[in-house]
C-alpha cells in the first residue's frame, strides 16, 4: 500500500500543479470567467497539492 500511496501523491502533486499554471496563464492573459470558476479551479489545484504532500507524507 506505501507504494500506491507515493504514487497517488505524486499524481495528485503533478496534476495540482499542473491546474495552477494553466490559471495562472488565464490570469496573465485576462481571460478569466465572469462567474468565478477560475478563482475555484485555482483553490482545486492548492487543495491537489496539499493532498499529495499529505499522500507522500504518511507514505514515508
Amino acid at each position: 500500500m506505501n507504494g500506491l500511496d507515493l504514487l497517488g501523491g505524486f499524481a495528485c502533486l503533478a496534476f495540482g500543479i499542473f491546474i495552477i499554471l494553466k490559471q495562472i496563464k488565464k490570469f496573465r492573459n485576462h481571460q478569466q470567467d465572469q462567474l468565478g470558476f477560475d478563482i475555484k479551479l485555482l483553490g482545486g489545484g492548492i487543495i491537489f497539492i496539499m493532498g499529495g504532500i499529505c499522500l507522500i507524507a504518511q507514505s514515508l
